[in-house]
């Protein structure tokens, strides 16, 4: 290797010892090092670079362009990604020489003497693809708890959906029967049949909707995370439980402050934590039984501190067990007679992995508990909005 003005020896060493001991810990970082001229071609490489991308030699990757060893057809985007990571870390994704993908994460440091024109730079590349593929991995997993939640959800609501679908059913079936009974008599006419068949359009609508409800919710988009609503959220939860819960009696009160920014959050399974909150307040308050309570469900929404928005789900009935002989967020751990002491670990799950939190605590006037998560705001100045 030849020695480089920008590589001074510190006083009293040689310079060529100096540049053993550079070569030395060139080779052996685990972190892939790259000298690169301004156009992010690979001058010298190192060892770990090698082995990262996969090739036989460093005579592979010199000469070679980083911006044209991305993943697919991000070469562009890696070329942006590069510039930014002249200023501070930044992610790029890559193609080894075998095809497989990596994910690394990149800082570009300026040779300090160069000249203009003939800059060259650091490029030193962390491999973070075990950490990206655990975090993907996590996702899925998520992803899949909260449809085994649905799932467990819309079972344990199937009464309330089988009220929903049976009085249409048993309206259309009514209106059958008596225009079959009218003709047997020859006792109607052409406008008797119109009214009637108004009505059981009516009715079939009436089923229709709430099926189409309960398919919406299993078919949404359940991996995207965007920029979200979480006044429409708390919304469309209520909507769906009122719709399909067989206790009626239950008052809910809705407090969702205005102006709030837009959460990044995936709309289903925020959904999905609403409605196991829900339940559970349902269930506390029918626990309760007090015939002098009303029974009542509070959610509210607020902006919370650390550019987060809070969401909180509040009940007056038999609250959570005292002591700690209890931890409600541990799998298989149920207070409920045919519980599966999944729902709040699952819901804890979801929450943790858009980056909030979730707690939980009695109330300390009227009885019942509180239950409270937060989700980060939209920050315009770092994250897009679709």
């Amino acid at each position: 290797m030849n020695q480089r003005s920008d590589k001074r020896p510190p006083s009293g060493d040689t310079a060529d010892s100096f540049e053993k001991r550079w070569r030395v810990l060139f080779d052996s970082d685990s972190t892939w090092i790259n000298i690169c001229d301004s156009r992010c071609t690979i001058l010298e490489v190192n060892q770990a670079g090698v082995d990262i991308m996969e090739a036989d030699s460093p005579a592979q990757l010199i000469g070679k362009r980083l911006p044209d060893m991305a993943w697919g057809d991000l070469g562009s985007s890696c070329e942006a990604q590069l510039l930014q990571a002249r200023e501070s870390r930044s992610m790029i994704e890559l193609r080894t020489f075998r095809g497989n993908r990596r994910w690394l994460e990149v800082l570009v440091v300026r040779f300090p003497d160069d000249p203009p024109g003939e800059e060259r730079f650091f490029s030193m590349l962390t491999d973070r693809t075990q950490e990206k593929l655990a975090q993907e991995e996590l996702a899925q997993r998520t992803q899949e708890l909260a449809q085994i939640m649905r799932v467990n959800t819309l079972g344990e609501m199937a009464t309330g959906l089988a009220h929903e679908l049976n009085q249409p059913l048993a309206a259309i079936q009514s209106y059958i029967e008596g225009c079959q009974r009218r003709i047997a008599n020859a006792s109607c006419d052409k406008s008797d049949f119109l009214y009637v068949l108004e009505r059981m359009a009516a009715q079939i609508t009436r089923a229709v909707g709430t099926l189409n409800e309960v398919r919406f919710f299993f078919r949404k988009d359940d991996s995207r995370i965007g920029c979200e609503d979480i006044n429409a959220i708390v919304a469309s939860a209520v909507s769906l439980w009122k719709t399909l819960s067989s206790t009626q009696d239950i008052q809910f009160r809705i407090e969702t402050a205005t102006g709030l920014p837009p959460v990044m959050a995936n709309a289903v399974q925020i959904e999905q934590v609403l409605l196991n909150l829900i339940r559970n307040a349902e269930e506390s308050l029918l626990e309760r039984g007090d015939e002098g309570i009303i029974p009542v469900i509070s959610i509210t929404t607020e902006k919370a501190g650390g550019n987060m928005v809070k969401i909180s789900v509040s009940d007056n009935g038999s609250g959570l067990p005292e002591g700690g002989g209890i931890d409600i967020w541990s799998q298989f751990v149920t207070t409920k007679e045919n519980g599966m002491g999944m729902g709040l670990p699952i819901c804890r799950s979801i929450i943790e992995a858009h980056r909030g939190q979730i707690t939980a605590s009695n109330n300390e006037q009227g009885g019942g508990a509180t239950f409270s998560f937060t989700l980060p705001a939209h920050r315009p100045e770092v994250e897009e909005c679709d």
